[in-house]
């Protein structure tokens, strides 16, 4: 089994939660067309000791382990690019303020890659590196991250 980023900083699980949350989700879909694109995979631990899985598919799809798979409005799901990049700066960092978002991958490893490149908004630019996590540049623009 593949484990993947761990959010541990406030602010990124602040983000995250909020993301969750603020979600408009519509539609139910039984049968799921092939659709091309990234998706995350989200494991929350709530405080009671309970979890939540969810599927986060192609921008377009959300579906929580349990409940029927919905649609998202696709302004809304590429936010979450922003708070898992914000996450990803936050764990390279550690307790230094981020002020920039992910703006670019600038280069992976093929495979089982455990790295890549970034680039921030203001210029700034960092090696990520995830314990048994894959990162993937499916079209030359963008990045994924399984997160199980």
């Amino acid at each position: 089994m593949l484990s993947g980023l761990t959010l541990t900083q406030e602010e990124p699980i602040r983000e995250m939660t909020e993301y969750l949350n603020s979600l408009k989700l519509k539609g139910t879909f039984r049968h799921l067309v092939p659709h091309f694109g990234q998706a995350y995979n989200i494991l929350v631990y709530l405080q009671d000791g309970s979890e939540r899985k969810f599927r986060h598919m192609g921008n377009i799809f959300f579906k929580e382990e349990g409940f029927p798979t919905k649609e998202i409005e696709y302004d809304q799901a590429t936010h979450i690019d922003r708070v898992i990049g914000l996450a990803l700066m936050a764990d390279k960092a550690g307790t230094q303020k981020i002020t920039g978002t992910v703006k670019r991958v600038m280069s992976t490893q093929s495979g089982t890659s455990k790295s890549c490149d970034l680039e921030t908004e203001n210029g700034s630019n960092y090696t990520i590196r995830l314990e048994e996590a894959m990162l993937f540049d499916t079209t030359g623009q963008g990045w994924m991250i399984l997160l199980i």
